[in-house]
């Protein structure tokens, strides 16, 4: 799967990535470290990758602005000591779901589960004026 990794996932889940055949980039690689939040979601839909994270922001950021097109994020939230236990809840989802799966999703990957919230379809903007 072609993943963006935001700069706030651990080094360690982005070498697993990688090691698990995934076309895994860092954001730093491709983007200014100065790009925002939307900037990066703008990246992500434009190149139709889905973008791993750990930051909040950008499910709240995908729900309240209807302007990114398709974009897939999954957020990793770790407990304490539960690396490995995301880690394989990470890789399960990625080989359970296709790309296009998790287009217009958000996935919450935790320790022993995950949960997978489709986001309403985009509609066109509204021309009544």
């Amino acid at each position: 799967m072609r993943i963006l990794v935001d700069q706030d996932v651990y080094a360690v889940t982005f070498e697993m990535l990688k090691s698990a055949g995934h076309e895994a980039t860092r954001v730093s690689q491709v983007m200014p470290a100065t790009a925002s939040d939307a900037e990066i979601l703008g990246y992500v839909a434009a190149n139709r990758l889905v973008l791993v994270t750990r930051d909040l922001d950008f499910g709240r950021l995908l729900h309240a602005a209807h302007t990114f097109g398709d974009v897939g994020i999954i957020l990793i939230r770790f407990g304490r000591g539960a690396l490995d236990a995301v880690h394989a809840e990470l890789l399960g989802v990625l080989e359970r779901h296709t790309s296009a799966d998790l287009q217009n999703a958000v996935v919450v990957v935790e320790p022993g589960g995950h949960r997978f919230r489709r986001l309403a379809p985009r509609e066109p903007p509204s021309s009544h004026h």
